[in-house]
């Protein structure tokens, strides 16, 4: 049987590469014709002809499956990828040189090009691509100028920015410097590439930043009375990038004025989905998910009037570009972001769900996928904790009467939510902890370590200032800029950067550690908040994040001593810029928005601390420090008052603590002064670091209070 094959093989090769007749150049001329003015019949007559005296040539096996793909309206695409594997097979044969070396290969390679484009394989794609570009010279002008295209635009795709400005100055300088000849066809399709070539340029221009040179080439792709809707939809994006989101909208409204309406091109999805982006910008949340819900139904709309597709062929039924052309994954993504963006993470969790095929390589989706399930979290939290009446919520029940009568104080509730039900598995796909944790383990997967990316985030800020000088210094900054970059895939969008890598493995870590000491995994707590503070580069309202966590299980693991040292007050003295961090970031309610308010939280965790190692006067001092700046109706003050009870009923004062929890206060006090006299004596001598800025600067507004006549004390 192997003779028979070898033998089988080596008569192929031997029709394949047998001398071409002139009938047969008549025969393939004749078919060529045919093709080019679409008498696709009559093609495949001479196709047929061709075919039946040369079985085993390769380029007649193409052109024939080319000309069957047209015929079938390139819905057959899985028929056609088979007969240009049999294709490629019969070019191997017997074949010991480059691959490249025929020019009819270059036909085939660019056939297969165009295919993994409209497939989105754009890697593939640009492989091929640049296999063909290396021979460029020997083709045509035509088959040139559409590699070269097609590279731009799978580059651009493939967000290889650097490629695709390399190939643009190639096309500027050989492909459209060439003069043209007098066919008209050819006058016409290089006249288009000149308005082509303009919008991939000012596709360029706007991925890199470069707004001012984008709209300068918009202006020159507008060709006649109206805009081309392409235009319309970069320009719109451009404003909307300036912050100009008025004038971004407008733009995206014109888009809709004599348009054509093609089923195959999803413009309303395109509008819709982009105003919801304008909206989400300018933190309209929920306005954006109305948008975002609209636009769902239009690309339903148009997958319904599309055939439906073979499960034995998915490629098939369909033509080509509509096989790639449903946006449901994307959409349901930015939703399931927008939802998460307006507090209501099980709908955003439900959304996200469904972008898992497209987005499983982003590190930010299963970032996404993790903070939904904390917020769902905190939203259980929230519904127990919230109450009007706080003083209510300190007394939960009273039992007996007179002397007997006994106060029942209400449980905190946190410790029902510690660990996560041992029913829940982190497989299944509900908003739990432990799904989270397990989505942050993906994220974590997705991104470099911590040695490379310290390492490199060092590097790149060290070289980001641009070196003072002239236009030699200009190209030693511009080198400068690629030290210590790295990048990280984030498909189906644009790859994230060292920077964002960084702070994006940083928001990771801070959630992990939130996760680990929520359901009672507390070495693994105090591994995440040790690798945060590791990070040198982040923000101070994540340091103080870590130092919390990190406090936190020290002390569910019995470490006082090292949990006291995490919560001192000095830790935050670096952190100068806090209050516009917070302001910047997206927090919830209660996370302190100030320096002064992050040394509150610090001083109560560490009165805590003291309390537990019964130490109880250190404890006092430090509630009597907070006690002079905290707010009526701050989260903090509610601490307090049971931390400051629970020292009084340890101390053996029963009736004190009574009085605290009825009259809701932290400590007992009589007047104002006395108030003042206890932060004087603490003043000498405060306990867990400094004060923090804003407990002096309301203590001297009470001072001045006092000696001014007829004014309250207690307003």
């Amino acid at each position: 049987m192997p003779q028979i094959k070898q033998e089988t093989q080596t008569r192929e090769i031997a029709s394949a590469h047998k001398a071409i007749t002139d009938q047969d150049r008549q025969i393939a001329a004749s078919a060529s014709s045919c093709f080019k003015e679409k008498k696709y019949d009559q093609c495949s007559q001479q196709m047929k002809k061709l075919s039946e005296q040369r079985p085993h040539d390769p380029r007649v096996i193409v052109n024939k499956a080319v000309l069957d793909y047209y015929i079938s309206n390139f819905s057959k695409t899985d028929y056609f990828m088979k007969q240009m594997q049999n294709a490629k097979k019969q070019f191997e044969f017997g074949n010991s040189g480059d691959e490249l070396d025929d020019i009819d290969r270059c036909y085939f390679f660019y056939n297969q090009a165009v295919l993994h484009f409209y497939l989105k394989q754009y890697k593939s794609s640009l492989n091929l691509l640049d296999r063909l570009y290396k021979v460029i010279e020997p083709l045509g002008d035509l088959l040139a100028a559409k590699v070269c295209f097609l590279f731009v635009e799978v580059c651009l795709l493939n967000n290889q920015h650097d490629q695709a400005f390399g190939m643009i100055t190639y096309i500027e300088s050989v492909i459209l410097a060439k003069p043209l000849d007098n066919n008209a066809k050819n006058v016409e399709f290089m006249k288009a590439c000149q308005n082509k070539l303009r919008l991939s340029k000012a596709r360029l221009y706007l991925v890199r930043g470069f707004y001012a040179q984008c709209k300068k080439e918009l202006e020159l792709a507008i060709s006649g009375e109206h805009e081309p809707t392409e235009v319309l939809f970069l320009k719109s994006q451009v404003e909307c990038l300036r912050c100009n989101y008025q004038k971004s909208i407008s733009i995206l409204h014109s888009t809709n004025k004599n348009t054509p309406s093609d089923p195959y091109k999803p413009l309303q999805t395109m509008y819709q989905n982009n105003l919801g982006c304008i909206h989400f910008l300018t933190k309209k949340y929920n306005l954006a998910v109305s948008y975002f819900k609209k636009a769902c139904v239009e690309n339903a709309a148009i997958m319904k009037k599309l055939q439906s597709i073979d499960k034995n062929q998915p490629l098939s039924g369909r033509p080509l570009h509509t096989l790639t052309i449903n946006k449901r994954a994307e959409l349901f993504f930015n939703m399931g972001l927008s939802l998460l963006y307006a507090g209501r993470p099980s709908q955003a969790f439900e959304c996200l769900l469904q972008s898992h095929n497209v987005y499983q390589c982003n590190p930010r989706y299963w970032l996404r996928f993790a903070e939904c399930c904390i917020a769902v979290h905190q939203e259980t939290i929230e519904k127990e904790f919230s109450c009007v009446d706080r003083k209510n919520m300190n007394v939960y029940d009273a039992m007996g009467s007179g002397v007997n009568r006994k106060l029942v104080v209400a449980p905190t509730h946190f410790d029902q939510h510690s660990k996560s039900t041992p029913s829940t598995s982190p497989t299944n796909n509900v908003p739990t902890l432990s799904f989270g944790s397990m989505c942050l383990s993906n994220a974590c997967t997705l991104l470099p370590s911590e040695s490379v990316l310290e390492e490199n985030m060092t590097k790149f800020l060290q070289n980001e200032k641009p070196v003072p000088g002239g236009a030699a210094d200009d190209k030693e900054s511009v080198k400068r800029s690629f030290i210590g970059r790295i990048f990280v895939d984030a498909p189906p969008g644009h790859p994230i950067q060292t920077k964002e890598i960084y702070h994006l493995r940083a928001s990771v870590v801070c959630c992990q550690a939130y996760i680990s000491l929520t359901i009672g995994d507390y070495y693994k707590c105090v591994e995440h908040s040790r690798s945060l503070l590791r990070m040198t580069h982040i923000s101070g309202p994540q340091k103080f994040l870590g130092h919390s966590y990190l406090a936190e299980s020290l002390i569910k693991l019995d470490k006082i001593a090292e949990a006291i040292q995490e919560l001192s007050t000095d830790n935050l003295k670096a952190y100068q810029t806090f209050d516009q961090e917070t302001l910047e970031l997206s927090t919830v309610d209660t996370f302190p928005k100030s320096l002064g308010s992050a040394r509150m939280v610090m001083m109560l965790n560490l009165a805590s601390v003291y309390a537990i190692r019964a130490e109880y006067d250190k404890c006092k001092q430090i509630l009597h420090q907070i006690a002079l700046v905290v707010d009526m109706h701050s989260p903090i003050k509610y601490h307090a008052i049971l931390l400051s009870a629970y020292c009084e009923l340890q101390l053996g004062k029963i009736t004190s603590a009574l009085s605290l929890i009825k009259k809701h206060e932290i400590f007992p006090h009589g007047r104002l002064v006395d108030r003042v006299e206890a932060a004087a004596r603490t003043a000498n001598n405060p306990v867990g670091g400094q004060y923090p800025q804003n407990i002096l600067h309301k203590f001297n507004e009470m001072t001045m209070s006092m000696n001014q006549p007829f004014v309250p004390m207690m307003q």
